[in-house]
């Protein structure tokens, strides 16, 4: 490796490119991001302000982050690399005082290439060029994205010129570079958000589950934060769970061909990102793909696209947010975690597996759920060594933590297996569960109906943010401290997976769409059959379980719901139509679709979404 001496006003502070790029704490939210080169460079053309749905991104490996040109984002890099500097960028800025400059940069390259590759930043306040930072460094080091920081940049506007050096068989990739200062303004919490996917809200002792499962978040929650009682998804799968949870909208009325979400929506992260968050995602890949959309607004989105699910991952998902805590600890960070780990197939490691076996003669449901409950405490423990962690950095009170899931699971409760088609509690019902001692009360609960929708209004309220305007949920902040009414609600779930699993193979008899509609008492569920619609009627207070079906003896008093219900497919065509019309994309050529993702569909079929 060689590095070049640079002037002494800079390199006096500098830190160079390193593991751990975040200096020691002095004091809460010592840093902000306070200019992105990448909104310079793309947010003009964005379809929506703070929109990065068309910001070019590269994964190197399982991260992938939002890179200089769109050149630099294609799976295989074909630019020419000539060993001498080449050009990447060139932006204006306006530096402030006390700035630091990140970035990240690769050289991907057969594991066989031999040579170096490097990065050099020049700023030109227009007087004089000085070369802020310069390094190269032996293409074997560059297989995964080598961070950068540079500190003390000199006040004042300057161009910046990003400049690569690497050999044609290994072109250097640059990730967006980002300015950061002091914090100003409100103070604001730090955000983790933390998807356990496929937990059930009735699994957990603070919804009526057996305690020794869930004993840690009992206490964490229960007793030193905030739970919401009932709280509903927007589907029966990952997909539409998600896009609740990062976007506050239903499904169907956003996405596009393929689950690509529309670029009419903005997401929760975008809105954090726009308030000078350092935002990132670990999650383990499957249905969550960034490609789909959901990186937006990520400064790194990372899938882990390992494919033996036998255990799943939820050790090193959480190491690697930690990790990542450990860097960002003096920033104002929004982290959000996701993991298969309670999701089939349910084997859960020594010792939740011996703890919770079932019984040898247990039919195959009993044996699912006992092995589930192992997967569900191996989740709890993790959680609790998240909030260790959060302690041990310092950040505990400063940091608003929220745990729910994207859906629950079915063990046969109504002829099904898994998720994906039934609209029932066991599927609906997910834990919403809020922490921040010092800032949120603690040994709160809250009843009412309410929503995956809810989460990204409330978060952007308690960070003192206003939510976007396409946002279908409304804040919960007011609940927190205090229990206001809560007047009727309307809530719509989707299902829209194919496939119909039962402990006896699959259920031809299913037509997809599904769309259910609570609004307490009353659920109604609007089923696609083979003849024409059918329709389910419980009512939730008298028959929390769904065991009777009303509708035949009650569909008058639901004239209104079944309404609704018929028009909620055609409503969605229609809005989504109009969100494309107005972007005026109706006529625009479609993007081509990837290849084939042979990693991604092992990855499906151990998860049980194909056979």
């Amino acid at each position: 490796m060689t590095r070049r001496a640079v002037p002494a006003l800079l390199l006096a502070a500098a830190m160079a490119a390193c593991d751990d790029p975040a200096a020691p704490p002095r004091g809460l939210h010592r840093e902000q991001v306070v200019a992105r080169v990448d909104d310079v460079l793309f947010a003009p053309a964005a379809p929506l302000a703070h929109s990065t749905a068309d910001y070019p991104r590269r994964a190197v490996g399982d991260d992938s982050r939002v890179v200089l040109h769109p050149r630099m984002a294609a799976a295989t890099a074909e630019e020419p690399g000539s060993g001498g500097w080449q050009e990447a960028a060139r932006v204006r800025l306006q530096v402030p005082a006390d700035a630091a400059l990140e970035l990240a940069y690769a050289a991907p390259a057969p594991s066989s290439a031999v040579g170096t590759a490097g990065i050099r930043i020049r700023l030109n306040d227009g007087g004089k060029d000085n070369t802020a930072f310069e390094e190269t460094r032996p293409l074997s080091e560059l297989s995964a994205w080598r961070e950068v920081r540079v500190a003390r940049l000199p006040e004042g506007e300057a161009t910046m010129i990003v400049e690569t050096t690497a050999p044609p068989h290994a072109p250097v990739v640059v990730a967006a570079p980002s300015l950061t200062g002091p914090a100003t303004g409100a103070e604001r919490p730090n955000i983790l958000l933390v998807s356990l996917d496929t937990l059930r809200a009735r699994q957990l002792s603070l919804y009526g589950g057996a305690q020794q499962a869930s004993p840690r978040m009992e206490a964490l929650f229960g007793k030193e934060g905030v739970v919401f009682d009932q709280v509903l998804s927007s589907g029966a799968d990952t997909i539409a769970g998600h896009m609740a949870m990062l976007e506050g909208v239903n499904r169907c009325l956003v996405h596009e061909p393929k689950h690509k979400h529309s670029k009419a929506v903005r997401t929760l992260a975008e809105a954090l990102r726009a308030a000078g968050y350092r935002t990132a995602a670990f999650t383990e890949n499957g249905m969550l793909l960034g490609d789909d959309g959901f990186s937006r607004g990520f400064d790194r989105w990372f899938e882990d696209r390992r494919t033996d699910h036998s255990i799943g991952y939820i050790d090193d998902t959480f190491d690697r947010g930690i990790h990542w805590l450990r860097q960002n600890r003096n920033r104002r960070f929004f982290l959000f975690l996701h993991t298969y780990a309670v999701h089939n197939p349910y084997q859960p490691p020594s010792p939740y597996a011996e703890r919770f076996a079932a019984p040898a003669d247990a039919d195959e449901a009993a044996q699912d759920l006992a092995a589930y409950s192992g997967e569900v405490a191996h989740a709890d423990d993790q959680v609790q060594r998240l909030v260790a962690a959060l302690r041990e950095l310092g950040v505990e009170n400063d940091t608003i933590l929220i745990v729910t899931s994207d859906h629950g699971e079915e063990f046969g409760e109504h002829g099904r297996r898994y998720h994906g088609t039934n609209l029932t509690q066991e599927i609906l019902h997910v834990p919403l569960l809020l922490r921040a001692p010092g800032r949120l009360p603690a040994g709160v609960r809250r009843t009412g109906l309410f929503g995956l929708i809810d989460v990204p209004p409330t978060i952007l309220e308690l960070a003192g943010l206003q939510p976007w305007p396409e946002m279908e949920g409304r804040s919960l902040a007011a609940l927190i401290d205090a229990a206001p009414s809560v007047d009727g609600r309307r809530l719509y779930a989707e299902a829209w997976t194919r496939l119909a699993v039962t402990y006896g193979g699959y259920d031809e008899s299913w037509r997809s769409p599904s769309v259910a509609i609570t609004e307490l008492p009353w659920r109604l569920v609007r089923l696609t059959g083979a003849g024409g619609p059918q329709y389910q009627l419980f009512h939730l207070r008298d028959d929390p379980m769904e065991r009777t079906n009303l509708y035949e003896q009650r569909h008058a008093e639901v004239a209104a719901l079944k309404a609704a219900a018929d028009a909620y497919l055609a409503d969605c065509a229609r809005r989504q139509q109009e969100m494309e019309d107005a972007l005026g994309r109706q006529d625009a050529p479609r993007e081509p679709e990837p290849q084939e993702d042979a990693d991604r569909r092992e990855k499906l079929r151990a998860l049980g979404y194909l056979d």
